[in-house]
């Protein structure tokens, strides 16, 4: 069994499929989902990952609005902690 990803690595990972253009197809076809510790990181990559298979390109800014109904759900402080992180990785 794979070990799972350290929480600095999910967020310095969702932080480049969501804005580096080189690493961003790397990555996706590379990190299967069930390397994600926490439901709530396979349901943000998986969120990501159907975005790039449909569109070709990271969600950059648009990361919040794929996840529009799970930051209104029961577990949107977690949803909220994890974007917040990532934008912070970003530098925003």
């Amino acid at each position: 069994m794979a070990e799972k990803l350290a929480g600095s690595q999910q967020e310095n990972l969702l932080t480049l499929l969501c804005w580096s253009d080189t690493a961003f197809n790397l990555i996706r076809n590379a990190v299967p989902p069930n390397l994600f510790s926490t439901g709530i990181y396979r349901d943000i990559i998986t969120a990501i990952y159907a975005y790039i298979d449909q569109f070709h390109v990271p969600p950059r800014d648009h990361l919040a609005d794929l996840l529009e109904d799970e930051l209104h759900g029961k577990d949107a402080e977690l949803y909220k902690t994890i974007l917040h992180a990532v934008d912070k990785i970003k530098g925003g």
